[in-house]
């Protein structure tokens, strides 16, 4: 019998989250949860949840990740391990393993190795807790959520890590039904930085995933097709991962200028008067960025028509010599090309190179 637990792998602009709100609203007698990591995310949610309900009564709710650990996962179940109401909040300042003091703490010295000293539990340890809570009370945490929900929705799936994974099995080996949406591409954030899965982090979850399809857990599907993105566009992407899906291009209109164009400073005005592309860099930084441009790593969700991004000296090196990136250097670029639906220009100070990206001309230039 399959599993009828499922992780849709999605490409940039292939719909997910209309996938995810679908899901919810098909039977709307279905007790669904739906999570994701970043507050932002979550307001897209819930923005379009309500469009999508209409007046029709639904049983869907949302929430935080961290949000649903702390509520459903350690505030009911917390005497298991400490005293009743003792635990506040969570602390999400002071990552537990950037502190040397607290490297070596045992788990057994409950409020050294879980907690600051206003009793909030360090970020990285919270999904980690919520299984020992589990395990302590003989299942409780998991059975009432069974008994809450008929199914919990991830959105963003990418972005767990840590014992956050350890969880996720706990809820696949349960009555509930788990459905995880994301890209493995735009793993900008993770939500745990602890040692604990450290080799599944960012696209490297795909290894994690293909693990529990072998044992039974849960099954995958690839939403391939992308309706931001032209195919030149999405080939450029599909370059950064080429051991994931390949990415067709659903977009049929045909702009001038269409693909992606090195831009030579001595053209960026030009190409802005031109095209008035949405400018991404890394930070403030950025030399050449105009004062409207937005960060690569925070433009998730985000379309554009063109983009002109300033690259990082790494990507740059990416770019002209195939040099490799860092995982959330990698991801956060993946990122910035998939905004545009019809071109994405690149800055560079140089006028040659062995990129096999051409130069972008303006009008003008013979």
């Amino acid at each position: 019998m399959a599993s009828p637990n499922e992780f849709v792998i999605a490409a940039a602009g292939s719909g997910k989250t209309t996938l995810l709100l679908d899901e919810a609203l098909a039977d709307r007698a279905k007790r669904v949860l739906i999570t994701t990591y970043t507050r932002e995310n979550l307001r897209e949610i819930q923005t379009r949840l309500w469009q999508a309900a209409g007046t029709e009564p639904h049983q869907v709710t949302t929430m935080s990740w961290f949000e649903f650990l702390l509520r459903e996962g350690v505030k009911p179940y917390q005497a298991y391990k400490t005293n009743i109401l003792s635990i506040r909040s969570i602390n999400f300042q002071v990552r537990r393993g950037n502190v040397p003091a607290l490297r070596y703490a045992r788990k057994d010295d409950f409020h050294q190795y879980y907690t600051d000293a206003g009793l909030n539990l360090y970020q990285d340890v919270v999904s980690d807790l919520v299984c020992a809570l589990d395990q302590a009370s003989g299942g409780k945490i998991v059975a009432r959520l069974a008994n809450c929900y008929d199914a919990i929705f991830i959105d963003e799936i990418q972005d767990l890590a840590g014992p956050d994974l350890d969880l996720l099995i706990r809820l696949m080996d349960s009555d509930l039904r788990v459905l995880g949406v994301g890209d493995p591409r735009q793993s900008v954030y993770v939500t745990n930085t602890a040692n604990r899965n450290r080799q599944h982090r960012r696209a490297a979850i795909m290894g994690w995933i293909e693990t529990q399809v072998k044992r039974g857990r849960l099954t995958t599907q690839a939403l391939s097709d992308s309706y931001r993105c032209n195919q030149v566009i999405c080939d450029f992407a599909d370059a950064l991962y080429p051991d994931m899906p390949a990415t067709t291009s659903k977009n049929g209109e045909t702009p001038a200028d269409m693909g992606a164009h090195l831009v030579n400073i001595d053209h960026l005005e030009a190409y802005r008067a031109t095209h008035a592309p949405q400018e991404l860099r890394w930070d403030k930084r950025s030399k050449w960025a105009s004062n409207t441009a937005l960060n690569m790593g925070e433009v998730k969700g985000m379309s554009f028509d063109r983009v002109l991004i300033h690259p990082t000296g790494t990507i740059t090196a990416s770019i002209e010599k195939g040099a490799d990136l860092a995982p959330a250097t990698r991801a956060k670029y993946y990122v910035a090309v998939t905004r545009a639906r019809h071109s994405v220009g690149i800055v560079t100070e140089k006028s040659t190179t062995k990129s096999q990206l051409t130069f972008w001309k303006p009008p003008t230039a013979s």
